[in-house]
């Protein structure tokens, strides 16, 4: 197998060993710092894998899939560990976005099993493909916690009807923490775009679920505002909040290629 693969392969099952010793901590309301080292040690390994295959193919990372998922991963983990009292940063929350960055790390071993670092093509090696898959990966990563929080917060909060959504849903700090750098990666898509289309949008999978992503994202945070919140029935919030993780998700897998 090789070094990456297996790299992200450890770090699933840390990420899953996390999410597990999270869910039983909450179960006894207490915390332990031993799933916050599990999951520490999962954001590490994965980011090791990224480095690996970035010197073995001496280009920026994103180029495959697997690298994609494994940005994506160890993003929403990095995010998981930043301290969020009650909020995106509790360890209910950091039980599902552990398992879900531990999902997709078994994801990424797979696929970088199936298919070995290799040499990128020229095109591949250019900054600013690397900057638009890192910062897909970072944004994507903050939408995934998002999502992880805003449904832990609705499952602690039954909607009674005709509730709405109100300000502070438990994900709508990781998706403001994530949506600069969603922003940021749909400027870098359009500088790519240009650089190698001449077209600011095109028609591929990459750009469209990159946008989606972006779009739905707004649509999360504006529902969730304090100042202007959209008059939507409390269950709305992560409903709006996974599927905006889903685009960002497909995002970074479609991005991850030259062509994406």
């Amino acid at each position: 197998m090789p070094v990456d693969a297996l790299t992200w392969l450890l770090a699933a099952l840390a990420a899953l060993a996390g999410a597990a010793t999270d869910l039983g901590a909450a179960q006894r309301q207490r915390r332990t710092r031993l799933a916050e080292g599990l999951i520490a040690v999962s954001a590490g390994a994965a980011l090791a894998g990224l480095g690996w295959r970035t010197w073995q193919t001496g280009n920026w990372p994103g180029a495959a899939a697997a690298e994609g998922l494994a940005l994506l991963a160890a993003a929403a983990e990095i995010m998981a560990l930043w301290p969020r009292q009650g909020g995106a940063g509790s360890f209910p929350v950091r039980a599902f976005a552990g398992a879900g960055a531990g999902l997709l790390l078994a994801g990424a071993a797979i696929l970088g099993w199936r298919s070995p670092a290799s040499a990128a093509s020229a095109s591949a090696g250019a900054w600013l493909f690397g900057v638009r898959s890192a910062l897909v990966g970072i944004g994507g990563g903050g939408l995934l916690l998002a999502a992880a929080g805003s449904v832990w917060g609705r499952m602690r909060r039954p909607v009674v009807a005709p509730a709405t959504v109100a300000w502070g849903d438990a994900g709508r700090a990781a998706a403001l923490a994530g949506y600069p750098w969603l922003t940021a990666a749909g400027l870098a898509s359009i500088l790519w775009n240009l650089a190698t289309q001449a077209a600011i949008v095109r028609a591929a999978p990459g750009d469209l679920w990159l946008w989606a992503a972006w779009l739905l994202g707004g649509v999360y945070l504006h529902a969730t505002s304090g100042w202007r919140p959209l008059r939507l029935p409390g269950r709305w919030a992560p409903l709006i909040a996974a599927a905006a993780a889903l685009a960002g998700l497909l995002a970074a897998w479609h991005i991850s290629s030259v062509t994406g």
